[in-house]
């Protein structure tokens, strides 16, 4: 073999070489190997997002964005997350195995869009972002649906209502407002005994219905112990609508700036959530029952520092006024 064969031989095996190095084992790679030894130029495994939701509406603020892929990304975490376009939202945790997760999201303060990028090492993601449009609702454009007029339309026939209030985050005290077509009975009472709540002396007084007038009785949470006395029918109203301003209605004038949030379950009740945060950080929070309008819940939140009151049993059926 001569000197210039040898030269030209030597330099195909060498550049053969260097093409078997750069093409792999020639098998073409895996296109789902997370390590990043696929076959979409070295990228890891090709994922599709698919698309991308969130829990609002036009009364209700979003508070959660659903993202979906074609297949699960394992590890994802929500700091692979990036949000823009919607100044002030925060990322909250993401929940979900996968294909499907859920980001919480906060501080949502006007509508608009937002704009979420996934990168996630070992994938491929394409598209790598979506847009969806988000929602604000702030509770005080006229659409915050309960007064005293819906409570009235709503809460019908016969009930039993007790409240307690929260001071310095601890319930005390039970108020107790019962309503039947014989009359009604109003209590304030500090214990109970066997489920039953104990009033004080002129703690409690039924007012039974007596023609254009009632009778009332003082009561001590399980007998009549005085009357009847004679009681003007202005003196009871006046009693039940104090009670519906201090309890079932007390979130009438103190709307604005009210952000609704996800419904809750409360005492079996689901309620719609309101909130506000002053300038001075108190968290306001409201729960309202959505069938009567019913406060269940109202709290006041200053450093973790509690006040409010809170509906302790509300009842609707087998309610009975007290018998002389």
């Amino acid at each position: 073999m001569t000197k210039k064969k040898f030269i030209g031989l030597l330099a195909f095996v060498l550049v053969s070489a260097l093409l078997f190095t750069a093409c792999g084992d020639g098998a073409g790679g895996d296109p789902d190997d997370p390590n990043g030894n696929g076959g979409n130029g070295g990228g890891g495994t090709s994922v599709t997002f698919s698309s991308l939701t969130q829990n609002g509406s036009a009364n209700a603020t979003t508070t959660q964005l659903t993202l979906t892929f074609s297949k699960v990304i394992v590890g994802l975490s929500a700091s692979d997350i990036t949000l823009s376009g919607a100044s002030g939202v925060t990322k909250g945790s993401l929940t979900g195995s996968g294909p499907e997760y859920t980001l919480g999201i906060s501080g949502v303060s006007s509508s608009g869009s937002i704009t979420v990028t996934v990168s996630k090492s070992g994938y491929s993601i394409s598209p790598s972002s979506k847009t969806v449009n988000i929602f604000y609702y702030s509770g005080s454009s006229g659409t915050f649906p309960y007064n005293r007029a819906f409570v009235d339309a709503n809460l019908t026939g016969d009930f039993s209502i007790t409240y307690r209030f929260i001071v310095n985050n601890n319930e005390s005290g039970y108020y107790q407002l019962i309503r039947t077509d014989e009359g009604y009975m109003y209590g304030v009472g500090t214990t109970k005994t066997g489920g039953k709540i104990d009033y004080e002396l002129g703690g409690a007084v039924v007012y039974r219905k007596n023609g254009s007038r009632y009778d009332g009785y003082s009561y001590n949470g399980t007998t009549i112990t005085a009357g009847p006395f004679d009681t003007p029918t202005t003196e009871v109203n006046n009693i039940v609508k104090n009670f519906y301003n201090d309890y079932i209605v007390h979130y009438v004038g103190e709307t604005s700036g009210l952000v609704k949030g996800s419904d809750e379950e409360f005492l079996g009740i689901t309620c719609e959530k309101y909130s506000k945060t002053s300038t001075y950080g108190v968290i306001t929070t409201y729960l309202i029952d959505k069938a009567t309008g019913v406060m269940m819940k109202w709290t006041m939140d200053v450093d973790g520092i509690v006040q409010g009151r809170v509906c302790h049993e509300f009842k609707r059926t087998g309610v009975v006024l007290p018998a002389p």
